[in-house]
């Protein structure tokens, strides 16, 4: 369930990637865990290692988002050492998330 919390939060802040990590890491543990000769135990993995791998599953079929998309092109750039296509990318990127948040601010607003 720690690992869907934290994957669900990376979501959240479009870290599709980490969100991916996070719950192929907790797969590899749970598969890799020497088995315990309890029912309990053997329901509690099939239960967990189905769970974690149907929502994996989600997520991969997941569309990304632009701004998502942006970032990962960012991520390229730098790795690339291409500066000058960072720095734009960098800049559209901050702007997105500049009028996300006014966006949100003029919905939120109970003045209006």
């Amino acid at each position: 369930m720690n690992a869907i919390a934290r994957a669900m939060i990376s979501l959240h802040k479009e870290m599709k990637g980490t969100a991916e990590d996070i719950l192929a890491t907790a797969i590899s543990a749970i598969e890799g865990m020497h088995e315990i000769d309890t029912p309990a135990f053997q329901f509690e993995r099939v239960r967990s290692l189905n769970y974690l791998k149907a929502t994996l599953k989600q997520i991969h079929e997941k569309k990304d988002s632009p701004l998502e998309a942006l970032k990962g092109e960012l991520q390229t750039a730098i790795d690339d050492e291409d500066y000058e296509r960072a720095a734009s990318l960098r800049d559209t990127i901050r702007q997105l998330d500049v009028n996300d948040q006014d966006s949100s601010e003029v919905l939120s607003d109970p003045q209006e």
